[in-house]
């Protein structure tokens, strides 16, 4: 069996047999113009680690760009996604935030979401102010 991930100009190959694996390169390379970098290393913005008997995803790469992306790099770590008690509203006495910096931290952070399960339920909360987001919205986002 020979798997096939494709996703706009990556391609991943996984497989059973090392010598299947080499014939649907050289098929594949007839026909397409492309490289083989050998192991895999990093797949959308996944560092990725290959043993004898598992293979180890994480995104810590994607995490530091997203914490120097949004300046946060000395922020403190909070150790649950969002404090007890914190009552997130639609409106707000405090000031609108940039609607356009906040979509993009929600949508690094939603992205994040694919190794870090414990922040998907806040960030499909948050996202749901992504029209008008004040002060608070962030403040619980960061």
């Amino acid at each position: 069996m020979v798997l096939i991930i494709l996703y706009v100009d990556d391609l991943m190959i996984t497989r059973n047999n090392d010598e299947i694996i080499q014939e649907c390169i050289s098929k594949l390379k007839e026909t397409f113009e492309m490289s083989d970098l050998s192991l895999l290393h990093y797949y959308l913005k996944m560092q990725v680690y290959q043993y004898k008997d598992c293979t180890y995803l994480n995104q810590f790469k994607y995490i530091s760009n997203i914490l120097q992306k949004f300046r946060m790099e000395e922020c403190r770590y909070a150790t649950i996604p969002v404090s007890p008690g914190i009552i997130i509203s639609l409106r707000s006495n405090s000031q609108l935030v940039d609607a356009t910096a906040y979509r993009k931290l929600i949508g690094s952070l939603l992205y994040l979401t694919i190794s870090k399960l414990d922040i998907a339920f806040v960030m499909n909360l948050m996202a749901r102010f992504m029209q008008k987001p004040y002060v608070e919205h962030l403040n619980v986002v960061k």
